[in-house]
């Protein structure tokens, strides 16, 4: 073997052991204060709600509402702002951030019942949160009574806010 054929196979070994060295530094030594995997709320304005579920799958519905007249009319009055669906779980947390679509609403309604193939389960909120002016109400439609939260969006635009609990 010659003495030159060595000097390429050097260079291509320590090519490709520096490379993962130098993405390495430029990747991630500068992310030492970058912790990923957490989420708080601090920073942001809004509030959160937590659902606990044992028997099975369950809708979380909201509407933006222009007033608490127009929120209660029906159950599910008011501009849907989302569903956002889930199964059985315990302390699971929903962020509700200020955003431009609150800007024409005074209030969001929310409520949660059973989902697909578990209709017949009531979720009702067993704690109410620390956001001022939140209203418990009740809805009938035919036989049915349902449990809605009224959250004043005013409110929960000033700071961030621990929301009503809902619970099987």
């Amino acid at each position: 073997m010659r003495k030159g054929s060595i000097l390429p196979v050097l260079l291509i070994v320590t090519t490709f052991l520096l490379i993962p060295l130098v993405y390495w530094y430029f990747n991630y030594s500068k992310m030492k204060n970058n912790i990923k995997g957490i989420q708080s709320g601090a920073g942001d304005n809004g509030f959160y709600i937590t659902i606990d579920s044992t028997s099975g799958r369950w809708d979380l519905n909201s509407f933006l509402c222009e007033d608490k007249d127009n929120c209660l009319e029906y159950l599910e009055s008011g501009k849907r702002l989302e569903t956002i669906s889930g199964g059985k779980t315990t302390d699971f947390r929903i962020h509700f951030k200020d955003n431009s679509e609150w800007d024409n609403y005074s209030y969001l309604k929310i409520y949660v019942k059973g989902g697909w193939g578990n209709q017949e389960v009531f979720y009702n909120p067993i704690k109410m949160g620390d956001i001022t002016g939140a209203q418990l109400s009740a809805i009938e439609e035919q036989t049915l009574t349902s449990k809605v939260v009224l959250i004043p969006l005013e409110e929960v635009r000033n700071g961030y806010y621990i929301g009503p609990e809902f619970s099987d």
